[in-house]
Order: structure tokens, then C-alpha cells, then sequence
């Protein structure tokens, strides 16, 4: 197996599998992966037509270009000092015992900052500013009552509002954040939300009171439920939506993945 290496500041590291496209695998920014996948594809060079530094995940559809997704790094000093800013700041953070990836021993930590960002998420979705994401929430069946009982969010475009958040309500749990896959730093390593958070909806999974894990979804056709990145082993993040409706029930539906589909079920019996 080739050396991962760093190919973009705003990249986890990345193996060369193709010399001739300068193609590279990895783990994927958006939906995670450890450090054997592979299902991030960047090509640097140009290759059948196609423009240099494309990227695709053949986990979430997420692609585009580098440049135009995460900020322009032609100058190649440039993109070499970030790179090695990006890899001091690993480094930096596995001596303070903060791995970049998530451990199974903070999951404890990881479930409170989903119920701190459950919370930030759900009073914006019922922000009278912001009436689009409940609408369409009630254009695929569910009521406000419905979002309500099930703590649904709306996560705002702002990169650093959850940042502010956080460090007005928790900042004992900000050396987490990034374990848990909230947050990650951008080119200048200034801490910022997760993309997949950015103008999304969120649904929170419960468990005995507790949030173990957060899905996205972007409002409209043709957009997928995201998830955050990592391990969902090590996020502590193995469990179904409606867990908690599981203890003493007589009768179990089980959906096709989908979080609407899961909840609209639900929504049924309580109604």
C-alpha cells in the first residue's frame, strides 16, 4: 500500500493509485471512510477530456472540482505550505491526545455535542426567518408537531455559526468536535461546520434520551441523507432511527433506508 500523502490542505491524506491521471483514494470529507478506503477519487491531471483536480465519492455522489469547492490552491507553494500546516496540526493534535479520526473512548463526549448541535439545529428550523425547511418538511408528510416530537433541525449556511455556538454553550467539548465529525478546519485551519451541515436539514437518532448520530439532507429533489464523517463504530453511531420506540412494541415496521421513511410511520401511530 502506497504512503498517503497530502494533496490539498482541506483533504484528508490521499494514496496515489494512478501516475499516468494522478489519481488518488481515500477517505471521503463529507461521508467518512477510515484510513484503508477508498472511495474518494481525486484527479489531479487532466485526463479523457475531463478537467485536473476533479473529485468523486462513489459512497455519497459528492464531486465537483477542488478548486471550486474548497478554494483555490494553483499556487503550489501555496498548496505545499498548507499541506504541511495541515500535517503539523495532525501531528499537533494526536500529541494533545485529539486523533484526527474518531476513538470509541470519547463517544460519551461525541453524544453530548450531538445534543448541543440537535438543539442549535432545531430551534433554526423553527426560526420564523427561515420558513423554508419546515415547509418542505410538511410537503413530505410530517407536521410541525411531528418535527417537534422528533427534534428535527435545520443546520444554517453560516460556517462558523455552530462554531460560535459551541463556544458559547460547551467549549469543554470543542477539542471533540472534530472527532465527531461537527466540525473541520478549512485552508488556514480556522475551525468551521462540517459541509454536510451547512443547509441541511437534521435528523437526530435517539437513543434512552440520547443523541448517538446525526443525518443530513439538503432540501429538495435529487439530494441524498449524508452522514457525518468517521467510523460509526468508533461515533458510537451503530443504532437505527426509532430505537426508542422499539422497547415494548407489539408490532415493528422496518423501512427502506430513508429517514422520512422511518419517521412517517411514526408519525401515523402517534397521530
Amino acid at each position: 500500500m502506497r504512503v498517503a500523502e497530502y494533496i490539498h490542505a482541506d483533504l484528508p491524506p490521499l494514496r496515489l493509485v494512478n501516475r499516468r491521471t494522478e489519481e488518488y483514494v481515500g477517505s471521503c470529507p463529507f461521508c467518512g471512510g477510515d484510513a484503508s478506503s477508498d472511495r474518494f477519487h481525486v484527479w489531479m491531471a487532466e485526463s479523457s477530456g475531463r478537467p485536473a483536480k476533479r473529485f468523486w465519492c462513489r459512497s455519497c455522489g459528492e464531486k465537483g472540482l477542488l478548486d471550486r469547492r474548497f478554494g483555490d490552491d494553483r499556487d503550489e507553494a501555496a498548496q505545499a505550505r498548507a499541506a504541511e500546516a495541515a500535517l503539523r496540526s495532525a501531528e499537533r493534535r494526536t500529541i494533545q491526545g485529539r486523533a484526527a479520526g474518531p476513538q470509541a473512548a470519547h463517544i460519551p463526549y461525541y453524544r453530548q455535542i450531538y445534543n448541543h448541535v440537535a438543539l442549535w439545529a432545531h430551534s433554526w428550523l423553527f426560526d420564523e426567518a427561515n420558513p423554508d425547511p419546515l415547509r418542505y418538511i410538511a410537503e413530505r408528510g410530517l407536521s410541525a408537531d411531528d418535527a417537534r416530537r422528533q427534534l428535527l433541525g435545520y443546520g444554517l449556511h453560516d460556517p462558523l455559526a455552530l462554531v460560535a455556538y459551541l463556544q458559547e454553550t460547551a467549549p469543554e467539548l470543542l477539542p471533540y468536535a472534530e472527532e465527531a465529525g461537527v466540525l473541520v478546519r478549512d485552508q488556514r485551519g480556522t475551525l468551521r461546520t462540517h459541509w454536510n451541515l451547512c443547509g441541511a436539514l437534521v435528523f437526530p437518532y435517539i437513543v434512552d434520551s440520547d443523541i448517538t448520530d446525526l443525518r443530513m439532507r439538503r432540501i429538495g429533489t435529487g439530494h441524498k441523507t449524508k452522514s457525518l464523517p468517521g467510523s460509526l463504530e468508533e461515533r458510537g453511531a451503530t443504532f437505527p432511527m426509532g430505537w426508542d420506540t422499539l422497547d415494548g412494541a407489539d408490532t415493528i415496521l422496518i423501512t427502506e433506508s430513508g429517514e422520512f421513511k422511518a419517521l412517517i410511520p411514526q408519525a401515523a401511530y402517534h397521530a
